[in-house]
């Protein structure tokens, strides 16, 4: 796969000299809100959310211009200065050249590690990089080793600048941010608390306290402290030969006070003399509380070598688990590719749409496609909880079909924009069917439709073309009754105000309208005249499965009566030659970039769909395939293992990992390529996989998670038959036999409960038809 090679089943992979390549970056992140984007020289930033940043801001352009990096210098034998992250002047004017040390990336679920050798110095330096799962701390475990003949005095320096505050201080008020800092030093290393935090919230006292700290592996804190960018880089210095390091300057010890200063996390280490061969490791944590009593108890967490090691195994145990679908086919480089496409949702659900380095889209929010499209995933991976997520996200669907447009942090949580811009999505009504349609399939609990929930209540009505100017904040958010009660519908009764409503509000074709926004919002600019042919069609496809369902709903149920409210290689388009403003701000950009002729992943997996089913699955396959051979193509793509949200018009993979295209291509594949779906509780097999898909031993396998139990799903072609030769002729899962209609294997509902233990393995024999 290019230059990427992959090291276990799990989708770990290294990369030799990654730090030649640009834009590279890699997502390392907690589950308690600490997010964090680090490259292959430990640049990157680190944040909580928007008003909380840990490191600073970093975009995509900023990764090959700034050097306020996180840095571990060596100064060797008080004369020579070595980063052991490659950030020094030195080791940047050796770049390129037989000079350069030698460097490998390994990578894998959350966790980033470094080597680097300099022939020059005979050093060498592994830098290992996660987050804790209990708390939000980065861990940066540092281990140098000395690959002389004869010994060395090092003088160890970590180096990390503190941002502490929201990332809109960047342009907006940076100095007089950076007036607010209150700097303290301690045994272990330095705690910023800034006395304000100035955002979009206003000027409010701040209670986040960021830290750095550290201490060797044998649990032995720093012997001093750089608790000032200006005083450690030095008067016209710079982060890439500083002063304090360059002269090895008299650092501060604890207790020290410091108010108004841009901050660094500067730590000195006690001089050690390591012998030939021998090697030394030291831990630096990072992070950011509300509670400065949980710095020691972090601290303690990662006291030496041996408490980093354990975490650091746990971390990578942690993750892996949460990816519990895997692939097996002809390809060992694509099972692994789809590693980290399974990987993707739960990067979304964590970052959201931005607090990445391309961070185009915002403040880290996600949209209501996004709630949606994450929820299909999760009904793949780990569908407990599904149920109430997608009861949750109805609450934001308005009484006119319509929805909020700004989703809370909490689940459940839709909030009412405050600046009144008036956004309406035309295919936003589709998306809630879907993801409901995949939950009754996987689960059979369609007695979902008769639930109740909320509808959301802000100033918008009419669909965006009218406010209430009647509702106040202090109405809430919530749709009443005239009597002042919250009202709660169905979810059926949800399901047909948003399609219907979208239905009845077509143009002069009488194809429904595009209102403020199609496809990824780039055709904003047809309000008055446009309309969607393809989102026409995908509606109506939602009203035959909504009427089947209702049906099923009613056998099920014996109800007849519903009660209702009374109120790859694909590119976007061809190159037009003139910038049609008229349609949308997407003919501004670029031709073949982003919506504007790029090869758009979401696109390409959704098209791929559409084909498989409707039978074209060679030709199907031949766009997911083309979609994966880009990706993995490292020398063009230049991206690690996924799917991106494009590709530009060199082919270059851009806003990688927060793509809504992931969760399409791992529901695609399972779906639909390996034939594996609900029906309406049932467990149904119906292959599509072309021939080139099965192994060695013309077999192929993919695991996932089905009604509470494991399943292994072994295809077996022995007689290598092409799709279109074959069907399923026997199906067998613990020596009971499924059922076969027209050449798929059922198995029902009944039995799945009734199975013992939670692991199975279902054995397909695939015969000629």
């Amino acid at each position: 796969m290019g230059k990427i090679a992959f090291t276990d089943d799990n989708g770990s992979f290294v990369l030799e000299n990654a730090e030649n390549y640009s834009y590279l970056y890699f997502p390392i992140a907690g589950d308690n809100g600490l997010k964090s984007s680090i490259t292959p020289n430990l640049g990157g930033d680190s944040k909580i959310n928007q008003n909380t940043f840990l490191l600073e801001p970093e975009s995509s352009e900023n990764l090959h211009n700034n050097r306020s990096t996180r840095n571990f210098w060596c100064r060797i034998d008080d004369k020579a200065v070595w980063s052991a992250t490659g950030v020094s002047a030195e080791q940047e004017y050796r770049k390129f050249t037989e000079g350069q040390d030698s460097n490998k990336l390994e990578a894998g679920f959350m966790w980033h590690k470094v080597s680097r050798k300099s022939d020059i110095y005979k050093i060498s330096s592994v830098v290992t990089s996660f987050v804790s799962v209990e708390h939000n701390t980065e861990i940066t475990y540092v281990t140098i080793t000395n690959n002389d003949d004869k010994a060395h005095k090092v003088t160890p320096v970590a180096a990390i600048p503190v941002y502490g505050r929201s990332a809109d201080n960047l342009r907006d008020h940076r100095h007089v941010t950076s007036l607010l800092h209150r700097i303290s030093t301690f045994q272990n290393g330095i705690k910023v608390k800034p006395v304000l935090s100035f955002d979009e919230r206003g000027h409010q006292k701040n209670d986040m306290t960021y830290y750095v700290c550290g201490m060797t592996g044998e649990g032995k804190a720093p012997v001093g402290f750089y608790p000032v960018v200006s005083d450690f880089i030095g008067e016209g210095g710079t982060f890439l030969q500083p002063e304090a390091v360059r002269e090895g300057k008299e650092p501060v010890g604890s207790g020290a006070y410091i108010q108004g200063k841009e901050a660094l996390g500067g730590i000195v280490f006690e001089d050690v003399v390591l012998e030939a061969g021998e090697s030394r490791s030291f831990t630096v944590l990072c992070g950011v509380s509300d509670r400065e009593n949980e710095i020691d108890e972090v601290i303690n967490l990662y006291a030496d070598s041996e408490k980093v090691e354990k975490s650091y195994e746990a971390v990578k145990a942690y993750w892996t688990e949460k990816v519990n679908v895997s692939f097996q086919t002809g390809s060992e480089d694509f099972d692994m590719f789809m590693k980290w496409v399974c990987f993707q949702p739960i990067l979304r659900r964590i970052y959201g749409c931005s607090f990445l380095p391309y961070h185009d889209y915002g403040k880290g929010g996600r949209g209501w496609r996004d709630l949606w499209q994450d929820c299909l995933a999760l009904l793949l991976m780990n569908p407990s909880g599904v149920r109430k997520m997608i009861m949750d996200n109805y609450g934001g669907v308005r009484f006119d079909g319509t929805n909020a447009t700004i989703i809370g942090e909490k689940p459940g949580e839709f909030v009412a924009d405050r600046n009144n811009i008036t956004r309406v999505w035309m295919d936003h009504g589709f998306w809630p069917f879907l993801t409901t349609k995949l939950y009754i399939d996987q689960t059979g609990d369609i007695e979902l439709l008769a639930e109740k929930t909320t509808y959301f209540k802000d100033k918008q009505v009419e669909r965006g073309t009218a406010t209430d100017e009647m509702w106040s904040e202090g109405y809430g958010v919530t749709q009443k009754c005239e009597s002042g009660d919250v009202y709660n519908g169905t979810v059926l009764e949800h399901l047909l105000i948003q399609n219907l409503c979208a239905f009845y509000d077509v143009g002069e074709h009488n194809h429904m309208r595009l209102r403020g926004a199609d496809w990824n919002d780039a055709l904003d600019m047809a309000d008055e005249r446009g309309e969607s042919v393809a989102f026409t069609a995908a509606y109506s496809g939602n009203f035959a499965d909504i009427a089947e369902y209702i049906r099923m709903y009613s056998e099920k149920t014996g109800e007849t009566t519903v009660e209702l409210a009374k109120a790859g290689g694909y590119r976007l388009n061809t190159d037009f030659g003139e910038e049609k403003f008229d349609l949308g701000r997407m003919f501004g950009f670029a031709y073949g970039e982003k919506e504007n002729g790029a090869v758009f992943s979401h696109m390409t997996v959704m098209y791929a769909t559409a084909l498989y089913q409707r039978g074209f699955v060679k030709e199907g396959h031949k766009a997911l395939q083309a979609l994966a051979d880009s990706a993995m193509d490292f020398d063009t793509s230049k991206m690690y293992p996924g799917i991106p949200e494009y590709f530009d018009i060199d082919g270059r993979g851009m806003y990688t990992y927060l793509t809504g295209a992931a969760s399409w291509y791992m529901l695609a594949m399972i779906t639909e390529v390996f034939g594996v779906k609900g029906q309406t509780g049932n467990l149904v097999l119906e292959p599509k996989l072309v021939l080139e898909q099965f192994d060695a031993e013309d077999k192929a396998k993919l695991e996932m998670i089905f009604a509470g139990h494991t399943f292994e799903i072994e295809y077996e072609n022995e007689s290598r038959l092409e799709y279109g030769e074959y069907e399923v002729g026997k199906a067998v899962v613990d020596n009971v036999y499924l059922e076969i209609v027209d050449g798929k294997a059922v198995l029902k509902r009944d039995i799945i409960d009734k199975l013992q233990g939670q692991n199975h393995k279902i054995t397909a024999t695939l015969i000629k038809k």
